[in-house]
């Protein structure tokens, strides 16, 4: 992708998803600040790895946010459910467990008592999120 003409239906099309009105609310939502928003509307041009970053993080595909052609959302993919009721419970069993082995280590704890605290949907996507990240790391 290179340039595109012009930013102000894409503009149009991001604060729709977001919800939102103005460019304040909008650079907040995307995570830049005020000036770089102000800059690509004065350049007319968003940079292709915000516009991939926006598409990813909204679920949308890349061409309709950019073209407003075509299929706006991507399929939602199943996620499988490997932390059973019966997992989450030994696993919090575990964390009581060893977490006096970890008395000291603030951070430890504070990531354990996190995680028995969470509802077992949430619990899922933590772990496969950090399964994926070791994945990737490792």
């Amino acid at each position: 992708m290179k340039k595109t003409r012009t930013i102000a239906p894409i503009i149009d099309r991001l604060k729709a998803i977001y919800g939102v009105k103005t460019r304040v609310d909008l650079a907040k939502k995307m995570d830049v600040s005020l000036g770089t928003y102000d800059n690509w509307m004065a350049r007319d041009h968003i940079p292709d790895k915000h516009l991939r970053v926006e598409a990813e993080k909204n679920n949308v595909h890349l061409d309709w946010l950019i073209t407003g052609e075509g299929e706006k959302y991507k399929p939602t993919q199943i996620k499988p459910q490997f932390l059973t009721p019966e997992l989450s419970k030994e696993i919090s069993s575990y964390v009581a467990q060893t977490l006096p082995n970890y008395g000291t280590d603030k951070r430890t704890i504070k990531i354990a008592k996190t995680f028995d605290a969470l509802d077992d949907d949430v619990k899922d996507e933590v772990l496969e999120k950090m399964l994926t990240y070791m994945k990737t790391k490792l």
